[in-house]
């Protein structure tokens, strides 16, 4: 009942706000907005690279964001953006007041690839105005006059396919990680240390509850890789540290590095890894981008998640599935051999 009454209401919106625009030609110096106001860490990693190379084609060009709070920071440190947005959704009438704030830029391409579009940001894309919108399966929307086809790609080539809309050729799709902690001197006397050069990095919390391991089982891991000698270094973030701090204390091979406080912490601490695992696709795709081994944990039934976000890494991979929770998979599912070489 619930996915029948949002289609309802995606189909109504739809056939309101959807509105046809001719499209334009794009002058020499066009002036770009992308839309990333979900605030998903995962999507700006493997975006980063559009900024860098739009400004490659033409440093002229000013490229724009919407973010949200939640992401912002990661836009404010990247130098390819002129200016960045914050759209705060918990705030009254947000996306109207955005989207006429933004009309008077006068856009010449807007960038909005989601798979499904909700109505407020279909509304958002309206009130922008922008002379071209590019989106991603969007040939059934007349407000999408340039569209991304096909439903097998990586998100990294749909946004790489989305700046060749804009006339980018010879695109390098290596993402940008960001490299702005505060922390980077404690962070390296912390890894001297405990001797953890070339360390096994484990995130056990992914955003949803089914990508969150169970403290039973964290334990378990570790037990694993205790009996394998091997030292593991647990990624946290400032709420779950607590719990990990008691974890650790009965491991003498597992360590956490307390004082970390964002993505750029975690960022730091997983150039020093030889293998990473997470059920999380950020820490995922960060991995990825520092070219560190990986170990995924993946829904097994969301086929088209995989396909669009799985790690893309040219670095030695492997997927563990799981049907309902990532408790499912056990610690005695990473072979040794994942680890070893």
């Amino acid at each position: 009942m619930k996915a029948l009454l949002r289609k309802i209401r995606l189909t109504l919106g739809k056939l309101i706000l959807d509105k046809k625009i001719p499209g334009e030609p794009l002058p020499t110096n066009p002036k770009i907005i992308v839309l990333q106001q979900d605030g998903k860490i995962g999507d700006y990693i493997i975006s980063s690279f559009i900024f860098r190379e739009l400004k490659k084609y033409n440093p002229l060009a000013q490229v724009d964001v919407i973010c949200s709070p939640k992401n912002e920071n990661l836009f404010k440190t990247n130098h390819f953006i002129d200016h960045f947005f914050v759209l705060d959704k918990k705030a009254p009438c947000a996306y109207t007041k955005m989207g006429k704030k933004l009309a008077k830029e006068n856009y010449d391409v807007l960038i909005n690839l989601p798979i499904q579009l909700r109505n407020r940001d279909l509304w958002l894309t309206r009130l922008i105005n922008a002379k071209n919108n590019i989106g991603y399966q969007k040939q059934h929307y007349k407000i999408f006059n340039l569209d991304i086809p096909g439903g097998q790609l990586h998100f990294s080539q749909i946004y790489a396919d989305s700046i060749k809309k804009c006339g980018v050729m010879n695109i390098n799709s290596e993402y940008d990680i960001p490299d702005n902690s505060q922390q980077k001197e404690e962070i390296r006397n912390f890894i001297k240390d405990n001797q953890l050069e070339n360390h096994i990095a484990i995130n056990f919390f992914g955003a949803a509850g089914s990508r969150k391991f169970t403290e039973k089982n964290i334990r378990k891991f570790i037990e694993r890789f205790k009996v394998l000698n091997k030292k593991v270094l647990l990624l946290t973030y400032p709420e779950m540290t607590p719990l990990l701090k008691d974890i650790v204390v009965d491991f003498p091979n597992a360590f956490i590095y307390e004082n970390t406080q964002d993505i750029f912490d975690t960022v730091e601490l997983l150039r020093y890894a030889n293998v990473v695992i997470s059920p999380d696709t950020s820490i995922i795709h960060i991995a990825s981008g520092l070219n560190k081994k990986i170990i995924g944990f993946y829904k097994l039934e969301d086929k088209e998640n995989f396909i669009h976000w799985h790690p893309n890494s040219k670095n030695e991979t492997h997927i563990l599935s799981f049907i309902e929770s990532v408790n499912e998979i056990s610690a005695d599912d990473i072979q040794l051999e994942w680890i070893t070489h």
